[in-house]
């Protein structure tokens, strides 16, 4: 396994205490994370592989399905194909264009992120966006364009997979 990318909707932060905690909701359940755990799946919004130590705490979290693991861009977009990504914010015209917009900040949007977070009405899976997308069979670098595009609204909050 070399790349994971988080799933799941973070739902509170408790930073009460010696070790926060956080709370995540994935598949209609609610998981708490350690604070090891918390920072490997909040780091896991970049198409890059995994550092030795991260590998162990991805495991746990694919176990607690809030991670999707992978060994190439092109595996990780076919074990992210059911989940359902869900956009946030609104989207404005700026002067280079559709920039989305959430919580007062903007982000300039890719034509491909544009048409990604337009569709990630939480009814369509990554799968059918994919396929809305890329012409079949998928090439590496066209999957990772993919990711790169979707990881690229997750990094930014403007979606999240469920």
């Amino acid at each position: 396994m070399d790349y994971a990318i988080a799933v799941g909707y973070p739902l509170c932060l408790d930073g009460r205490g010696e070790s926060p905690a956080a709370l995540l909701e994935t598949g209609g359940r609610e998981v708490t994370l350690s604070p090891q755990q918390l920072t490997v799946w909040s780091s896991l919004f970049s198409l890059r592989p995994l550092t030795p130590p991260e590998e162990a705490l991805a495991h746990e979290l694919a176990a607690l399905e809030l991670a999707v693991l992978g060994e190439c861009p092109s595996a990780l977009l076919e074990a992210l194909s059911p989940y359902r990504p869900v956009r946030q914010g609104f989207c404005e015209d700026g002067p280079a264009g559709p920039r989305a917009v959430l919580g007062g900040q903007r982000w300039q949007l890719t034509p491909m992120q544009l048409r990604l977070w337009r569709a990630a009405d939480g009814r369509h899976t990554v799968e059918q966006l994919r396929a809305g997308l890329l012409p079949a069979p998928v090439s590496e670098e066209d999957a990772a364009l993919c990711l790169e595009n979707l990881l690229g609204l997750l990094a930014a909050e403007l979606c999240y997979l469920h």
